[in-house]
């Protein structure tokens, strides 16, 4: 083995050999902090999987260095050993990395065959150092064992990927048809110069590896720098969305509670129009009562329209329904609601009920998307249902302080009122009791009376 047998100072490993091998660890290391870095970003399960496949192959370069290199210092010779630990080495290699092409999710059946051959293959590597050293003269101490197996998984592995053809299978083809000819050259010439060589150009595509899964548009440069540039966000909530809920809780007229309604809701959920529709009348005349342009930031204006116009919505809000409809539909409501508020297209529609206590109405919160064109999810549409229990609450809080009740004070008189009919209860039953003590002290008196006659 020529690479590793020349050098000018016996006491240090060969040039040649010591910058292959420190580069083949340089390179898992710049793949592993790749990987890292892009699972850091996204979480995503074949990112964990290729950190642990990289993390061993690195680990495992690094122990075979390590070893090399306090070997060679006792004895300035590549011995036998050492020749059959670089092999293996090579071979556990070639395992992790058709592994990590071949099977980016997990495998219930491939996992723990992969696992089974590499502890076969370290179990053998250490028998035959400490154990059975005499295995070295044998088979098992041979380049053609090794290179052959080696060649084996490859070619196995090749026809997986072409087979599976998972993602990049194309990059991890190429990168097992580099290791294959380098196996193969060296098998034919007996040394593992080739074998060497043909890692050194196949090693690097495993920087392709992070780039398998995006987890999300790249940012430009541009758009970095100005985030970086915006002040840093220390709240979950903005503080404007909080003082909002505060002046709904706070307001005290019922027309600036419906306005508030329709500016909260539009900030909360991002619509871009927002109405708060009355139930129809005894007229048939039904009202938009309040509403909320957030493009604009400005309310809209009470209009009165027929309920027929928009039977849809009249229907469902008399119900107490959610009412979604797509763009897309031919719906009356759409088109007369687009035509009454001048939009070219009303976007997607999402109404939500709204019970008012005290009056024992419903009312309507509807949104409409026709600038951004936003679609109504069922997440939306359990959010806008948790906002209809905070805007019940709203008007809950506004009916207490009308009738100049607080909650304490109503807990106060509950309490007062039970406490008064528990003490009436028990005067009633003193008095029955009192009754009855009553009679049995007449029945004793007469026979006491009838007693004194007798005798």
């Amino acid at each position: 083995m020529i690479l590793l047998q020349t050098g000018t100072n016996p006491a240090n490993l060969p040039l040649a050999y010591l910058g292959y091998s420190l580069l083949i660890i340089l390179v898992c290391v710049a793949a592993l902090v790749k990987v890292y870095l892009r699972w850091q970003m996204g979480k995503f399960t074949q990112g964990s999987r290729m950190i642990q496949g990289l993390l061993f192959l690195t680990i495992l370069r690094l122990v075979t260095f390590l070893l090399t290199y306090f070997s060679w210092q006792n004895n300035p010779q590549f011995s036998l050993s050492l020749l059959v630990l670089d092999q293996a080495a090579s071979l556990l290699g070639i395992l992790i990395i058709t592994w990590l092409w071949n099977f980016p999710e997990p495998s219930r059946e491939v996992d723990p065959f992969i696992l089974i051959i590499m502890a076969l293959v370290i179990i053998l590597v250490i028998s035959q150092f400490i154990f059975l050293p005499y295995l070295l003269e044998g088979l098992t101490g041979t380049i053609s064992f090794w290179q052959g197996f080696s060649i084996i998984v490859l070619v196995i592995n090749s026809g997986l990927v072409l087979i599976r053809k998972p993602n990049s299978w194309f990059y991890g083809l190429f990168m097992q048809g580099i290791l294959l000819i380098g196996v193969i050259l060296s098998l034919l010439s007996d040394d593992l110069e080739s074998l060497h060589l043909a890692q050194l150009v196949a090693y690097p595509l495993l920087l392709l590896l992070g780039d398998r899964f995006p987890v999300g548009e790249n940012r430009s440069q541009v758009q970095r720098l100005e985030e970086d540039e915006l002040p840093r966000r220390l709240f979950s909530v903005d503080h404007k969305i909080m003082d909002l809920i505060q002046k709904l809780f706070d307001e005290k007229d019922p027309a600036g509670i419906l306005y508030k309604i329709a500016q909260t809701t539009a900030y909360l959920i991002l619509a871009d129009l927002v109405l708060v529709i009355d139930t129809p009348d005894d007229h048939g005349k039904i009202r938009i009562i309040a509403g909320y342009d957030l493009i604009r930031e400005e309310p809209l204006q009470a209009i009165t329209l027929e309920s027929k116009s928009i039977p849809l919505l009249s229907n469902y809000i008399q119900r107490g329904k959610m009412l979604h409809i797509p763009a897309s539909s031919t719906s009356r409501d759409l088109s007369h609601l687009s035509k009454m508020l001048q939009l070219s297209k009303p976007g997607h529609l999402l109404a939500a009920p709204v019970y008012v206590p005290g009056a024992n109405k419903t009312i309507g919160v509807v949104l409409f998307s026709p600038f951004s064109n936003r679609p109504w999810t069922k997440a939306d549409q359990e959010y806008i249902m948790l906002l209809s229990k905070l805007f019940e609450a709203a008007f809950s809080q506004h009916l207490v302080s009308q009738n100049g009740e607080s909650d304490n004070v109503k807990t106060t008189i509950r309490n007062l009122s039970s406490k008064l009919t528990q003490f009436t209860k028990e005067k009633q039953e003193i008095k029955d009791n009192l009754a009855v003590l009553s009679k049995d002290y007449q029945n004793l008196l007469m026979d006491q009376d009838s007693l004194t006659a007798k005798y």
